[in-house]
Formats: structure tokens, sequence, C-alpha cells
């Protein structure tokens, strides 16, 4: 039992310090999240870089910018002292840029003035009648709108009836003309049949004739070539009848218009060629002295009946040609009306598709109207809204960023001035000036040179990362390892080399300073520290940029709202300063809490 105790009493003890030593392990891990105040106040960006101090003697300068020279305010020989004014490129750009840019300030100034103010009770009245207007003139729009499309619609729906009504003539004709046109032909094919039978019987006659051996013996006994004459025409009587029939029999079977054409052609020519091979029996028979066995009766009754046949033939000719001409009259006549009637179609289409595509500008157009009247109706009712009720703190915060923006623009331009001159770094000779007023410079260029009566230079290498920034003319802060730490000396940025030097593999640019200082002591070949003033901002909102975070290629800051929740904001950077804080050019006010 004793052992128990103290067995029990051991195990306790080591729970108990187990669960103190797990907690005062895991409180240690608690953290406090940091909370930072967003600050309004100066922000310089600063480009740190260290060298060695030489001998001052020639000074190349330049301009940072290009441009066309308007002024060179020196010449070869004359005195110049520190900070004087050499030159100058012409800033007609620059002024224009620069008074607009002023502009945007007044009014992003006027804009906050009269959010902060709010709308007096007057200029609330004054926008409830522009509500009412704007009311008005939608109604207004609207019902001019419903009457040209319904207009427009009316003449769409007429002109649909009458292509309807053209469609219908167009069937109609086509329908009348294939009638008119099958009767042509149905009447042709019933000439070729009689005229065919006619061509049947003139060739029974003639073959009944040299069927007769008493004519025959006689035949031509006047003229013997008129009886070869006559047999041979005979023969092509027979030949002909016998090559028309096929087609006769095709038109008959097929019922075929074109085989119809070729039966009527064909038996026109056969017609043709059986009226001439008649003209050359009836001849023969002029030519036949009557005999014995045959008497001038029985000569005269077979001259009559070639005669006649004669006649029937040319009479059938006659028609045939008739039923050619009514087919090609019926063909021309009615593929004209064909061609009318499509015509009307066509025009009547393009008369509806002129009406459908004014019925689309109309709908367009006086949908723009209506929405355009909306869009009037919807800004004066926001801004009675807006008028009506005071400027929220998220509004206001908006018109300052705003403000602040524009003023950021109009220094980016202002700065550029400096660009565009030539101002002298230290006091001395000008001993060469290679270009005049009037000629172009380019950036960097070489422009005047002088010989400095005193002083010194620093040379310092500036990686690619930070060149861009550096500009000729930028102010310094100097310190020398050889004086005291608190000892700040001023220069300037003379010169830039554009060739670039790689060290330890990293892209350098060679920055010449020019030291403004006749202080006793400073020798050529001494280290010296320089800050660069690359850029600086006053009355600006800046951050430390530990508490920005990038997400989905924005800045964004974590805000700690006066209700205690927390809200994710984009932000806009602009230039970082030396101790880590960075420039807020919007998204974020004075005084708001920045969570880590």
């Amino acid at each position: 039992m004793k052992k128990f105790v103290i067995w029990t009493s051991i195990i306790l003890a080591i729970i108990i310090g187990s669960v103190v030593a797990f907690r005062r392990f895991f409180k240690k891990d608690i953290k406090t999240p940091v909370v930072v105040e967003a600050k309004i106040g100066t922000i310089e960006q600063i480009v740190s870089a260290t060298g060695t101090v030489k001998a001052l003697k020639d000074v190349n300068l330049g301009f940072k910018a290009s441009g066309k020279i308007v002024s060179v305010n020196v010449k070869i020989g004359d005195s110049v002292e520190a900070g004087q004014d050499l030159a100058g490129l012409d800033t007609t750009d620059l002024d224009a840029s620069a008074a607009e840019a002023s502009s945007a300030v007044k009014v992003a100034e006027a804009q906050l003035a009269e959010i902060k103010a709010g709308a007096s009770q007057e200029d609330i009245e004054v926008q409830e009648v522009a509500v009412a207007n704007a009311q008005t003139n939608l109604a207004r729009v609207q019902e001019s709108a419903d009457k040209a499309i319904a207009s427009a619609n009316a003449q769409v729906a007429s002109q649909q009836v009458a292509v309807s009504a053209k469609k219908q003539a167009l069937e109609d004709t086509e329908n009348s003309v294939e009638n008119s046109l099958n009767a042509a032909y149905e009447s042709g094919l019933s000439i070729v049949n009689s005229k065919y039978l006619i061509m049947s019987n003139a060739v029974d006659a003639v073959n009944d004739m040299f069927d007769d051996n008493d004519l025959t013996d006689i035949l031509g006994n006047l003229n013997f070539q008129s009886k070869i004459d006559a047999n041979q025409a005979k023969d092509d009587i027979n030949n002909v009848i016998k090559a028309l029939k096929p087609h006769i029999d095709a038109a008959n079977s097929s019922n075929l218009q074109d085989d119809t054409d070729k039966a009527l052609e064909q038996l026109k020519s056969s017609l043709d060629s059986l009226g001439n091979s008649l003209e050359t029996i009836y001849a023969a028979l002029l030519n036949t002295q009557s005999m014995v066995n045959i008497t001038k009766a029985e000569l005269d009754a077979y001259k009559t009946s070639i005669s006649a046949q004669r006649t029937n033939i040319s009479a059938a000719s006659a028609s045939v040609i008739s039923a050619q001409q009514s087919i090609s009259s019926a063909q021309v006549s009615g593929t004209a009306s064909i061609n009318a009637a499509q015509q009307a179609l066509n025009s009547a289409n393009a008369l509806l598709s002129q009406y459908q595509a004014a019925l689309a500008s109309t709908q367009a157009s006086q949908a723009a109207a209506v929405s355009s009247a909306q869009g009037a109706l919807f800004s004066a009712q926001k801004q009675l809204e807006k008028m009506q009720s005071a400027a929220k703190p998220e509004t206001v915060a908006v018109y300052e960023a705003r403000l602040k923006q524009s003023q950021s623009a109009l220094n980016s331009i202002l700065s550029k001035y400096n660009d565009r001159s030539i101002i002298s770094p230290v006091s001395g000779i000008i001993t060469d000036i290679l270009k005049e007023e009037g000629e172009n410079a380019a950036a960097g260029e070489k422009i005047i040179s002088l010989t400095a009566k005193n002083g010194f230079e620093i040379e310092v290498d500036i990686p690619e990362s930070d060149i861009v920034k550096v500009g000729v003319s930028n102010p310094c802060d100097i310190t020398l390892d050889a004086f005291s730490s608190d000892k700040i000396f001023k220069g300037t940025v003379a010169s830039i080399y554009p060739a670039e030097s790689i060290i330890d593999g990293v892209v350098y640019y060679k920055v010449k300073i020019d030291l403004s200082s006749d202080e006793e002591g400073i020798k050529p070949g001494m280290t010296a520290n320089a800050d660069i003033l690359t850029d600086k901002k006053e009355n600006a909102v800046m951050a430390p940029i530990r508490l920005i975070r990038e997400k989905d290629g924005k800045s964004i800051v974590k805000i700690q709202k006066e209700d205690g929740s927390i809200e994710e904001r984009e932000v806009i950077k602009g230039i970082r300063g030396i101790s880590g804080e960075v420039e807020i050019i919007s998204g974020l006010n004075g005084g708001e809490k920045i969570l880590e």
C-alpha cells in the first residue's frame, strides 16, 4: 500500500510537470499579431555605394533627357559657380503636360472639397427637377421608339405579303408557260403524225406509179436522163421515209419535247427532200409520150396524182414550219413572262431586305436612344442620392487617393524639368561647348566641359538593379572613412558611364559624383560612402514593405478596421525608402492599421 502511494505520487508529479512544461512551451509560440499604423511623411529613395576620392580636374556635363537645345548660357572661357544654369532643352511638351497635370490637381482638389462639403438644399432641389425631367424624357423617348419600331414592323409585314404575292405570280406564270408550251408541243406532235401520214401517202403513190411496168417502160421516153433521175428520186423517197420513221417513233414513245423538236426538224427536212423528189418525178412524166400500153388519159392521171402529192407535201411542210414557230414563240414569250415575274419577285425581295435592314437600324438606334435616356435618368438619380446622403469615409478616401495620384503625376512631370537643364556641379572655367542652340542632344551625351577651380570627385560602381534610379544632378550625402561618421559632405551626380563593367559576375555602371567641399584634409584615394537621393515624396502615405504581400499579381495588405474585422485591400506602391518603408500611392490612408 505504501509503495502504491509512492508510485501514484510520482506519476502525478510527472503528469503535472509535463502539462506545465507543455503549456510553457506552446505559450512561447503564441504570437501577438503585429499592428502598424500607416504614416504620412517624407520618404526618400536612396541608392548607396562606396568609392574612392579622386582629384577633380575636367568635368563633362550633359542632359539626362534627349531633345532640342534652346539655350546655351555660357561661352568657352566663362567662369561659372556651382549651381549655375549652363544650358537647357526645349520643355514645350513638359509645359503642356505640367499645365494639364496642374489642372487635374485643381479638379481633384475641388472634387474632394465638394465631397467633404456636401450639397446645399438648393442644389438638391435643382437635382430633383433634373431627375423628373430625365423621367419625362425617358417616357417620351420610349413612346417615340415604340412608334418608330411599330411603323418599321408594319412596312416589313406589308412587304412580306407583297413578296408572297410575287412568289405566287411567278409560280402561276411558270405553270401557265408550261401548259402553253406543252400544248404547243402536243400540237407539234400531232402535226408530226398527221404530216408523216401525208408523206407516207405520197410515198405510196410514187411506189404505186413505179409498180406500173407499162408506165416505167415508156417513162421519160422523150428524155432518157429524166427517167434515170426519176428512178433515183423514187429510191431517195423510200430512203427518206425509212430514216424519218425512228424519229417519229421516238417522239411518240418518249413524249419528250426534245424528241418532238428533233422529229419536227427531221420531218421538215424529209418533206423538203420529198418535195424535190416529186418535182423530179413530175418532170419525167412531162418528158413521157403516151404509147399503146399507156393512154394519154392514164398518163395525165399519173401527172395529176403526183401534182396533188406535191401540193400536199408543200402544205405539210408549211404546217411543220408553223408548228416550230408556235413552239419557239411559246418558249420566247414564256421565258419573257417568267423573267418578268422573277424580276418582280427579286424587286419585292430587295425592297423587303431594305425594310428589314431599316427595321434593324431603327431597333438599334431606338434602343440606343432609350438606353441613353435610361443612363441619364440613372445618373441623375445617383447624383441626387449622392447629394442627399453625407459623404462616406471610403468615398472621401477615394477622392483623397485621386488627389494624391494627381499630385504624384504633377510632381513626376515637374521632376523631369531637371533632366532638361545642365547645372554646374562645381565652380570652374568652361573649356568646351560641343553643341549650339537649335541642335539635338541625346541623353547622357557630353555637351559642356569645364575645369574645376578646386574640389574632388568620387567614382562609384552602381549595380544594374539600381542604375535606372540614378540621374545626373541627383544630390548626395557623403561620408569619408578618414573623417567622423557624423561629418556629412554634399555632392552631386556629375555623369553616368554608358558602358557596363563586370565585377565578380555582376553588372555595374560607373558613376562620377562631384564632391562640393573645400574641407582641408581631404586627399585623393580616401574611401567614400555615398547615399544618392534619387527620389523624394512629401506628405506620402508610408507602410513597411514587409507587411505587403503579392497575390495574383497584386500588392495586398491586411487592414484592421475600427470594428475589429480584417479586410484585404489592394494597394499601389511607389518609391521605396531606405528604412524598409514604401510609398503607397493609392489604397491606403494615413492612420489605418496594417496587420502582419
